[in-house]
């Protein structure tokens, strides 16, 4: 290559570096104006959320940016640099070198020609010189050009991407800038409801979640299919969620609009749901209660148990399916008559609660899926009792006696039957036919011959009397008095009354005692829970406390063998009675306890200076006292042990501290009922009852109040009025009579079980149910303590005690009701509560008063010597049900 064309070659790649530069510099002036351009309406988009005219704008401003730069490098591209212009950039950089260059540069591209002769040596040299200058001298076209326009660039497009990755919405905000047809938004909305199905007359209710920039507002928009305009509706909005309210009606298109946001359009397709358009609901009571055939309205069932009732519905549409599915599980099927009628048959057995369905043939169900309650009323078993004697009485071996039995039955009582058995022998049974109906019982009468038991002297016969009812579904119902006594005594007169009734008696003995366990025991029903056992296990275990010490002081004092005998036979049989109470089995417990009280009564016929083993020392004047009889030394013993063991005082302190601790829950008790009543008074005032029913759950109004036990049933489910007497007698410290009346009136609205609907009020009333709950647990151990109590010594509390429980059961169901909301039941089940709260009040008054202490047959001094009937408060004491 020679020296011209080397010297054109390095003008030309001066050139071409010029060039590049040039170009690049374009490029980096095009990226930087736009990446600035994005930047700042980025900026101005994320501070203020720019529309979406606004957004197009700035589209069109970054896209003519864009443009122009890009016509700018094409330029550039197309236009080269000539080497006339790089020799002069070369020599503008080193002034000293002249024209050399610029000249060489001329030759070397053509414009002027060596024409004189030795003109190509010179202009040889003058290219040697250039070539020289070019490759040791280049211009700085980078730093010239190129970096101040890369560095803005590289400014511009750091700025975009720190916005981008430094705000939490900067990115949203370049794309919303660049892409203004996009849904980007600051404000992201997550529709609380999709496409769907949905019947007319349901309620939605909505909640629409928001994320990203908290709105101010949100609004739902919907339209009607086919329909260009949106429809708007304010929604209120705490910035994170939205919650709506929606009836549907009709079908319509929907979306939510907050903040920049907005959400898609979803489908609302609105159906017409299967409907019952009537009900009607027979009740065909079971045929022994002669009960007419009913019908009802409502879907709410209360009906004797073994009812049949037939549900009859009617539709609005035709179904495919329709049934009844029970809280456990249970589906019954309904079967069709027509399109649009349906029936099923059930038989009422036990309480429960069921809902419809229905289904047609889209699959739609039915809105109405409320869980309805089915009361099944038991036949409660009749009561039966023996007012004739209505006694423990004496009688001689060879007597007979007369009995009179009553009997009452709801629907009727089919047969009576008198069981009666010598202690220790097998029980025989005499079926009676029912008497005259008097006052709606049935009376009987009969006689018990006592020669062919051939009874030898202190030996019993006890008897009690049984009534079957009608009951074929269930039943039959059996109902049974109190067990009664007759004791085989040498008198003439063994079935005459006391002539010394007034006469001051010994009040407790263990012959009584053991008595009301027997009674007690044959009375528990066979589903008598396990607490009822352990009641009478301790009761025995308290009387075997008292037989051991007489055990003890008849072997000390060298009493008669047979007697001794007699004695370790009861304690061996009260032990093992008490073992089968513990064990909760009232067959193999019987046998024992009669066992014990027969072999108690051998004890002291053969020693009749124990008298009736007395558990209390008897008050005796000061003559008496001074002078004590040997024969009753046994006697004087174990009553000095047994007040050893227990102190009247400690007795009349517990009874005092019972007092105030039930006058603290009569307190308690009135506070809760005052804000029940308080609670309830709003509900009754807005919400009148439904109409023909006295409850708020809408079912028939058969009360049945046997369940509950202390309360008489209302006359009507409307209104009830009643009178009730009391007496009530106790013993206590010193000796009295004392005796209670009271009646009371009053009116109101019969309430269901708890199964109904509340009162509208459940919330006040569920906050009290925690209360009402404590106050109960606190009445039951009260009711325990005072039961110890009254097994120890002059039985004070028993009465009180027995009424205790009661209030704590009524205190229980005051709280199921609260819980439940049925505002009616839980004021007067609180009523009662409160009622029975100053009822033991007063008993455990009269017994510190000294007003409960009666005569008794069972608290002679010596058996033989029987002559009063035990007493209406001994029979309460130990017969209570």
């Amino acid at each position: 290559m020679n020296t011209h064309e080397r010297a054109r070659h390095q003008f030309h790649e001066a050139a071409r570096r010029k060039d590049r530069a040039l170009r690049l510099r374009a490029v980096a002036l095009t990226l930087g104006s736009v990446a600035a351009l994005l930047a700042g309406l980025a900026v101005v988009d994320y501070t203020i959320s720019l529309p979406t005219p606004a957004r197009w704008g700035g589209l069109a401003l970054w896209l003519g940016t864009l443009v122009w730069g890009l016509r700018r490098i094409l330029r550039r591209m197309a236009a080269s640099t000539p080497i006339a212009e790089a020799a002069q950039d070369v020599e503008s950089a080193k002034p000293h070198l002249g024209c050399e260059v610029i000249t060489a540069a001329e030759y070397a591209s053509g414009n002027r020609k060596a024409s004189q002769e030795f003109e190509g040596e010179i202009v040889n040299a003058l290219q040697d010189r250039a070539i020289t200058h070019l490759e040791s001298s280049r211009p700085a076209y980078t730093r010239q050009f190129l970096a101040p326009a890369g560095i803005t660039a590289a400014l511009c497009i750091a700025a975009l991407v720190g916005m981008i990755l430094a705000l939490p919405d900067g990115f949203i905000s370049v794309l919303r800038t660049t892409l203004p047809w996009s849904n980007a938004s600051h404000t992201r909305i997550t529709p609380g409801l999709a496409s769907g199905q949905f019947p007319v007359g349901l309620t939605l209710t909505i909640t629409h979640r928001f994320s990203g920039r908290p709105p101010r507002s949100a609004e739902f928009q919907y339209r009607l299919p086919g329909s260009p305009t949106w429809n708007r509706q304010p929604l209120a909005t705490d910035g994170r969620s939205a919650i709506q309210s929606l009836r549907v009606e009709r079908s319509l298109e929907w979306r939510i609009a907050a903040g920049d946001g907005r959400s898609g359009i979803f489908t609302l397709t609105a159906f017409n749901p299967p409907t019952i358009t009537n009900l009607a609901v027979h009740l065909a009571p079971p045929a022994y209660s002669r009960l007419p055939v009913a019908i009802k309205r409502s879907a709410a069932i209360t009906a004797l148990r073994g009812t049949r009732a037939t549900l009859q519905l009617g539709v609005n549409l035709p179904l495919t399916q329709a049934s009844l599915r029970f809280t456990n599980g249970t589906v019954v099927p309904l079967r069709a008559l027509t399109n649009n009628v349906w029936t099923a048959d059930l038989v009422i057995t036990n309480d429960t609660a069921y809902s419809i369905l229905l289904s047609d043939a889209h699959g739609h169900t039915n809105l109405d899926s409320a869980t309805h309650p089915i009361r099944a009323l038991p036949d409660q078993p009749p009561s039966v009792s023996i007012p004739d004697p209505g006694k423990d009485i004496r009688a001689n071996a060879n007597d007979t006696v007369p009995i009179g039995i009553t009997a009452s039955d709801d629907f009727g009582v089919a047969s009576l039957h008198l069981v009666f058995h010598k202690l220790g022998a097998p029980e025989q049974t005499l079926t009676l036919p029912p008497g005259a109906v008097r006052d709606g019982k049935v009376t009987a009468e009969t006689r018990i011959a006592l020669a062919p038991f051939a009874l030898k002297e202190f030996e019993l016969v006890a008897y009690h009397a049984e009534a079957r009812d009608n009951n074929d579904f269930d039943g039959p119902g059996i109902g049974r008095s109190p067990t009664f006594f007759i004791e085989v005594s040498d008198r003439p007169d063994a079935q005459s009354q006391s002539k010394s009734e007034g006469k001051p008696q010994q009040k407790l003995n263990l012959l009584s005692l053991q008595k009301q366990i027997i009674a007690d025991t044959a009375a528990l029903p066979k589903s008598a829970p396990q607490s009822k056992f352990d009641e009478l296990a301790q009761r025995q275990r308290d009387a075997l406390e008292f037989a051991h010490l007489y055990q003890a002081v008849l072997a000390e004092k060298g009493a008669p063998p047979e007697a001794r005998d007699h004695m370790d036979a009861a304690v061996a049989s009260m032990e093992k009675a008490a073992a089968e109470l513990a064990r909760a089995d009232r067959s193999t417990a019987l046998p024992p306890e009669e066992k014990a009280l027969a072999d108690l009564y051998q004890t002291v016929r053969s020693m009749p200076q124990l008298q009736n083993l007395p558990t209390q020392k008897p008050e005796v004047s000061k003559k008496s006292e001074s002078k004590p009889s040997q024969e009753t030394q046994p006697v004087r013993v174990v009553l000095e042990e047994i007040q050893k063991k227990h102190d009247p005082k400690a007795d009349q302190a517990a009874l005092e501290k019972a007092v105030q601790e039930l006058q603290e829950m009569a307190d308690a008790q009135a506070s809760i009922n005052a804000a029940a009543e308080a609670a309830a008074k709003p509900a009754a005032d807005s919400k009148p009852p439904a109409e023909g029913s006295g409850n708020p759950t809408g079912q028939d109004a058969a009360p049945d109040d046997r369940n509950n036990p202390g309360q008489e049933p209302a006359k009507t489910p409307k209104e009830g009025k009643g009178e009730g007497k009391g007496e009530g007698k106790g013993e206590g410290k010193g000796e009295g009579k004392g005796e209670g009346k009271g009646e009371g009136k009053g009116e109101g609205e019969g309430q269901g079980d708890g199964e109904g609907e509340g009162s509208g009020q459940s919330g006040p009333m569920k906050s009290l149910a925690p209360k009402q709950e404590k106050l109960s647990e606190a009445a039951r151990q009260l009711a325990e303590r005072l039961d110890r109590l009254s097994t120890q010594g002059e039985r004070a509390g028993h009465n009180a005690a027995q009424g205790l429980r009661k209030t704590a059961a009524q205190m229980k169901q005051a709280t199921k009701a609260m819980r439940s909301g049925n505002a009616g039941l839980a004021t007067a089940a609180g009523a009662n509560s409160g009622a029975g709260i100053q009822s033991a009040i007063t008993t455990l008054r009269r017994a510190l008063e000294g007003r409960s202490n009666l005569t008794d047959v069972s608290s002679e001094e010596a058996p033989v010597r029987y002559e009063a009937p035990i007493s209406d408060y001994f029979k309460r004491l130990s017969r209570a049900e």
